[in-house]
């Protein structure tokens, strides 16, 4: 089996909320069900402020069946 994050107990993957960019300054961690933010409109925490944070995600992804899939990811710096 691949070696990685535990598998969690529970939908959604572990979110690691950072003051600032670099993954540096902890200031939070949860559990986001969905990955969806649009960060100079929605940040990914209504405390942050939108250009100064990083957010490091960690976790399993599950196909809901066997097959080829397209994972797209979009970042900026």
């Amino acid at each position: 089996p691949p070696v990685g994050p535990p598998v969690p107990s529970g939908p959604g993957l572990k979110a690691e909320l950072f003051h600032t960019p670099g993954l540096v300054g902890l200031a939070r961690t949860r559990t986001d069900a969905a990955i969806d933010f649009a960060w100079g409109q929605r940040p990914a925490d209504p405390a942050a402020r939108a250009h100064w944070t990083s957010v490091r995600w960690s976790g399993w992804l599950k196909a809901p069946a066997p097959g080829k899939y397209v994972l797209k990811l979009q970042g900026a710096e």
